[in-house]
C-alpha cells in the first residue's frame, strides 16, 4: 500500500480534517474484488427459505477463503451454517464485518445468471448483499497477516437475522468497531429503527351475517378500535425520526356469510424510544384491543456521531469519495446492525452503490465495489494505535 508521505500534523488542526488530508495522499492501492468469485456466488440460489442453498453459498465462500490462507470457522444454527472468517485466530477482532449471503426470491431463473454491463455486474443479490459480500472477502484477503479483522456472513438476514444474533451470542465480537456491510453508497448509517410486530385481537359474538344486530362484529370493533388508536397517536414529525405504526396483516372471518367471533390486525412498529414497544402496547389495550403477541426483532441503533472511529469513516470516505459529499445519517428500515448494539462498541454501517434489491433488476456498481475495498483496507490499515 502506498502511504501518504510528507504531511505534517498541526495538533490545533481537526481530526477528521488531519486523516481526511492523508487519505487523499493515498493512491487506489488494493485489489480490485474478484469477479470471477462474485458471479460464481450470485450464480448460487441462496434463497433465505432454502438453508441448503444458502449453506451451499456459505461453502463456496468459504473454500475461496481457506484457499488464500483465511482462517474460517462454520458455526451452526438448526439448518443453518454461519461462516465466520478472519485475518487473525479467534472470536474477537478489532474490527468486525457482518454481511448476508441470503437473497429474497428470484421471479426469473435467469436472475441467477449473472452479467456484467460496463461497471455494472447484474443479478439477484448482486446489491443485496453479494457485492458487499465480495468486498468483505477482498478486506480478509488483503489484510491477512497485516490488522485485525473478522467477517460474520450469515444466513438469514432477509428474514431477521436470527443467524446474526445467534453468532452475537456465541461470543464474537469486535473491539474497536462494527461495520455492517449493507446498504447506503457514499454514506455513513449511523441510526437506525427498532422494530417489533404487534398482533392485536377484537373478541365478538358470531352468527348469520343476514342479523348482524343480535351479534357483536368483532371485525367492526377492531377497525373502530384501530381507528381511535391511530387517532390518538401522535402525528409523525418532518424527518420521520420518531416511532411510527403501520397494520401490515388482517385476519378474520371463515365464509362469506357468517359474522367472525374473533379479528385480529398485526401492526409494524418501527421505534427510536427506547419504550417504544410498551406504549404502543398500552395505547392499543386502552382502546380495547387484546394483546396476543408481540415479537421484537430488534431495538433501535444510535452511535455517537462524534466517537473517533465514526470520525475516522466519515473522513476516508470524504476522502474517497469527495465528489459526493459523504455524511452521517440516519435509516428509516433495519439491518442486522441491531445485534451488535451492546457489544459497546460503535456500530455503523455502509455498502458500495447498487439498485433494485428485492427488484426484478438488480445491480452493483464494480467500480464502486474495489472503491469500498480499498477505502476499508485503508481506513484499517490507518488506525491509530489503541
Amino acid at each position: 500500500m502506498v502511504r501518504a508521505a510528507g504531511i505534517w500534523y498541526n495538533s490545533a488542526m481537526k481530526n477528521a480534517t488531519i486523516l481526511a488530508a492523508a487519505l487523499a495522499a493515498l493512491t487506489c492501492a488494493a485489489a480490485p474484488i474478484d469477479r470471477a468469485f462474485l458471479k460464481g456466488l450470485v450464480a448460487i440460489p441462496s434463497e433465505s427459505a432454502k438453508p441448503e442453498r444458502v449453506n451451499e453459498a456459505m461453502a463456496f465462500t468459504r473454500a475461496y477463503l481457506e484457499k488464500r490462507g483465511v482462517p474460517c470457522v462454520v458455526e451452526r444454527d438448526g439448518p443453518r451454517d454461519i461462516l465466520y472468517a478472519s485475518t487473525r485466530p479467534g472470536k474477537v477482532q478489532d474490527y468486525l464485518l457482518c454481511v448476508h449471503l441470503d437473497v429474497v426470491p428470484a421471479p426469473d431463473p435467469k436472475m441467477y445468471e449473472p452479467r456484467i454491463k460496463g461497471d455494472r455486474l447484474y443479478g439477484r443479490g448482486a446489491c443485496d448483499d453479494k457485492g458487499n459480500a465480495a468486498v468483505a472477502v477482498q478486506t480478509l484477503v488483503s489484510l491477512l497477516g497485516k490488522a485485525s479483522v473478522g467477517v460474520i456472513f450469515t444466513a438469514d438476514e432477509e428474514t431477521g437475522g436470527l443467524t446474526t444474533a445467534t453468532m452475537v451470542k456465541r461470543g464474537y465480537a469486535a473491539r474497536r468497531f462494527a461495520l455492517v456491510v449493507d446498504a447506503g453508497a457514499y454514506k455513513g448509517t449511523i441510526a437506525q429503527k427498532g422494530t417489533s410486530y404487534i398482533t392485536v385481537r377484537a373478541v365478538g359474538r358470531g352468527g348469520h351475517s343476514s342479523q348482524p344486530w343480535r351479534l357483536d362484529n368483532p371485525i367492526d370493533k377492531l377497525v373502530d378500535a384501530y381507528a381511535k388508536f391511530r387517532a390518538a397517536w401522535p402525528k409523525p414529525t418532518a424527518d420521520h425520526w420518531c416511532d411510527i405504526v403501520s397494520a401490515t396483516m388482517v385476519s378474520a372471518g371463515e365464509a362469506r356469510n357468517r359474522i367472525p367471533d374473533t379479528a385480529e390486525m398485526t401492526v409494524n412498529l418501527r421505534f427510536v424510544s427506547k419504550d417504544g414497544v410498551e406504549r404502543v402496547c398500552q395505547a392499543l389495550k386502552d382502546v380495547g384491543l387484546e394483546i396476543v403477541n408481540v415479537v421484537t426483532t430488534g431495538g433501535p441503533v444510535s452511535s455517537d456521531p462524534s466517537a473517533p472511529e465514526i470520525q475516522r469513516l466519515l473522513a476516508a470516505m470524504r476522502a474517497k469519495w469527495p465528489e459526493k459529499k459523504p455524511s452521517l445519517n440516519r435509516m428509516l428500515a433495519a439491518t442486522d446492525a441491531r445485534h451488535f448494539v451492546d457489544m459497546g462498541v460503535p456500530v455503523a454501517i455502509i455498502g458500495a452503490e447498487g439498485g433494485g434489491a428485492h427488484a426484478n433488476v438488480e445491480w452493483t456498481n464494480l467500480r464502486c465495489l474495489d472503491e469500498c475495498a480499498d477505502l476499508l483496507e485503508t481506513f484499517i490499515l490507518e488506525a491509530p494505535a489503541p
